[in-house]
């Protein structure tokens, strides 16, 4: 018998209202998505999770990472990925790499490790605080506090020193001008209080100054800037690595002349030890 138009439409919606008696068990469809692959109907985009329930989409991967890394503060270690995104490694691995190339800098692979320049900021600021509150911070003791590579360390401090990080850095430690100009001042009294010529590393040990007693480059400038300044009256020798005081010279001197006078003669090795250069004038 024919059917007119509505009466076939009628019966479509009810055949597909009905439900149907047949089901696709979980492992039916893995073994129907892994045909489906092979057959070329799915490219590599798909991927398997661990837990075998579900499959995910690389892009979806990759923003399931970004996700992941602005979570943990800009740092995550990649072999973290897995169980917070549930894909094997070997995948994350490499959409790990892809968001490193395609982040214009701002995400960087550490041994191993997600880290953002944000994070940097953030690590920045924090080493800041400490460095303002003690006055002077070993970069070493830093790189185990926060288990980094001292060279990513150091390249994060130097790329922000006098922006986000107000100090000065020199030997591997980082002064602030407050601490700098402290040490001066020591140096000054410490200088000024000499009579004989003196190391300067043993200077600055004497004064309590362990921490500084590495930076033999620090030390040096800030004498040669009391010695412009006109404030201590010396000189330095050993390139830089001694201090020889005004009132020591001139005593030397004043024992060569006495001799002299007294003698009428003065032996060459007498006349150097006093720091008399032109010792034939």
């Amino acid at each position: 018998m024919d059917m007119d138009i509505s009466s076939l439409l009628s019966a479509l919606q009810n055949t597909q209202q009905k439900k149907s008696s047949v089901r696709l068990s979980e492992r039916n469809v893995v073994e129907l998505i892994i045909k489906l692959k092979q057959l070329g109907l799915f490219g590599e985009e798909l991927l398997h999770t661990i837990n075998g329930k579900e499959y995910i989409t690389t892009d979806r991967l990759k923003v399931d990472i970004q996700s992941a890394l602005r979570q943990a503060g800009g740092r995550l270690e990649l072999t973290e990925l897995p169980a917070l995104v549930g894909v094997d490694l070997a995948h994350c691995g490499k959409q790990a790499a892809l968001i490193v190339s395609e982040s214009g800098g701002s995400v960087m692979d550490a041994q191993g490790e997600l880290i953002t320049t944000q994070y940097c900021d953030s690590l920045a600021a924090e080493i800041d605080d400490l460095l303002q509150e003690s006055g002077v911070l070993s970069m070493a003791d830093l790189a185990v506090t926060y288990s980094l590579n001292t060279e990513l360390l150091r390249s994060t401090v130097s790329s922000r020193m006098g922006s986000t990080i107000q100090g000065k850095a020199d030997a591997g430690l980082l002064y602030t001008p407050a601490y700098v100009r402290n040490i001066k001042a020591q140096l000054r009294g410490a200088l000024r209080g000499t009579a004989a010529p003196v190391a300067l590393t043993s200077l600055v040990k004497d004064l309590g100054l362990d921490s500084f007693s590495g930076s033999n480059s620090m030390v040096s400038q800030l004498v040669d800037e009391l010695l412009s300044e006109g404030a201590v009256r010396g000189s330095t020798k050993g390139g830089g690595g001694s201090w020889v005081p005004n009132v020591h010279t001139a005593a030397q001197q004043g024992a060569v002349s006495g001799f002299y006078t007294q003698n009428g003669w003065v032996g060459y090795d007498l006349v150097r030890k006093a720091g008399i250069s032109n010792e034939r004038a």
